[in-house]
């Protein structure tokens, strides 16, 4: 399931479908990394409700309120941006990069460790990108920040959503720019949230 992606990147240019174990071990961690987090990605729901639940211990009940209107968004916007990642980002990153350069100078021979850890990191990434409107919303809503704090903040939330696409992503600006674009995107659909329920 998550090599899928990789797979059909590589039969679509061309390439054999299979990825290279370096190591070992990488055959069996492979397995063990992918199933932990598939876990994880599973139980999510789980794991979001005990997080907001312990923040709402320390909440007064009005703002609890909020924490119990806020959670079901929260796990829907963590598995939607997982498969934004799963069926967007990799598949398009993974094809551009594997298509740049010349074959005869330098020759593909993708890893499963390298490879995997890409469509793994991105769709944690993009999980948890996805949470910045309803983040937004609830720092609005407990007074931390206003809707004209944010609106005026555009620039600079453009600015550290490309600077977090360079550091959250692999060096290739198309990766970095696919990261950042979501991510302002989400910033604006957060800033209209706080409008709508400020």
């Amino acid at each position: 399931l998550v090599a899928d992606p990789i797979v059909k990147t590589l039969s679509g240019l061309g390439y054999t479908p299979v990825l290279v174990a370096l190591s070992p071990t990488d055959r069996f961690l492979a397995y063990v990394k992918v199933s932990g987090l598939l876990s994880l990605f599973v139980a999510s729901p789980v794991v979001l409700y005990h997080l907001w639940a312990f923040v709402a211990a320390g909440l007064y009940p009005k703002e609890r309120r909020y924490v119990h209107f806020i959670f079901p968004f929260s796990a829907v916007s963590f598995i939607l941006g997982v498969l934004f990642a799963y069926f967007v980002m990799v598949r398009f990153g993974l094809r551009f990069l594997y298509s740049f350069g010349d074959d005869n100078l330098i020759r593909m021979m993708p890893t499963v460790r390298e490879n995997l850890d890409f469509v793994i990191k991105m769709s944690v990434v993009l999980g948890v990108v996805f949470q910045l409107p309803l983040v937004m919303l609830a720092l609005e809503k407990v007074g931390v920040v206003t809707v004209k704090q944010l609106a005026g903040g555009r620039r600079f939330a453009l600015l550290g959503c490309v600077v977090l696409g360079m550091v959250l992503t692999d060096p290739s600006v198309v990766t970095q720019l696919m990261l950042a674009g979501p991510m302002y995107a989400l910033y604006e659909i957060g800033l209209l949230l706080c409008r709508w329920f400020g």
